[in-house]
């Protein structure tokens, strides 16, 4: 549970400093146009991916070394992030060190004074409330566990950088559900429990399917 958050001189030339109370399931920043509201959520949704076991090599937490997948390694591993250029702090935590490592692949080489072993999605501002190309001519195949995640990741990755997507189609709405669900991750290789949480998220969405 993140309750405080520091972030100071970022891209945006703002500050932040911002505490809320403990062990709420919701937030809610409200405050007028241009204060700053996206982007204090740009900021700590990558301070979040900064600090994701994801990035670490040893084998110990559920979302660790998915990184290194060589399906994945290879298409995101020069990404970098755009953190804030002073103090950063989670939880009176301190979280970037003086050398401003922020290239994925240098990611792994780093102690991490916090980590997170969560799964982080961001919903851009530019990209709210509608989906697309919700018909028979924009079919799109899931494709493989590793593509999976690497459309729900790049979709968030480039949503908390500010960028707008298009032509958001039926299956990046499931790609972005399916993999905040622990059958999905990477290592799970069991197929079956991937049919029946699209079942189940179909039935959610339809009731009347019985199925």
């Amino acid at each position: 549970m993140i309750y405080n958050f520091v972030a100071e001189q970022t891209e945006a030339g703002l500050d932040f400093d911002i505490t809320v109370d403990k062990d709420k399931r919701v937030y809610c920043f409200i405050g007028d146009n241009a204060v700053g509201k996206t982007n204090l959520l740009e900021n700590l949704a990558r301070t979040l991916l900064y600090c994701h076991t994801l990035f670490q090599k040893q084998n110990t937490q559920k979302y660790s070394g998915i990184f290194f997948e060589k399906e994945i390694y290879e298409v995101i591993k020069d990404l970098s992030l755009r953190l804030a250029s002073g103090d950063i702090r989670l939880n009176q935590t301190k979280i970037k060190d003086n050398e401003d490592v922020t290239v994925f692949k240098r990611l792994s080489n780093r102690t991490r004074n916090m980590t997170i072993d969560k799964p982080i999605v961001f919903i851009g501002a530019k990209n709210r409330g509608y989906t697309q190309n919700i018909d028979k001519n924009h079919l799109k195949i899931l494709g493989n566990q590793f593509e999976r995640f690497l459309d729900a990741f790049l979709r968030s990755f480039n949503y908390m950088n500010g960028k707008a997507l298009e032509g958001i189609e039926v299956a990046d709405w499931f790609n972005s559900r399916l993999i905040i669900n622990p059958n999905f991750v990477p290592q799970n290789k069991q197929r079956i429990f991937e049919v029946e949480t699209v079942f189940k998220l179909m039935q959610t969405l339809e009731p009347s399917l019985n199925l």
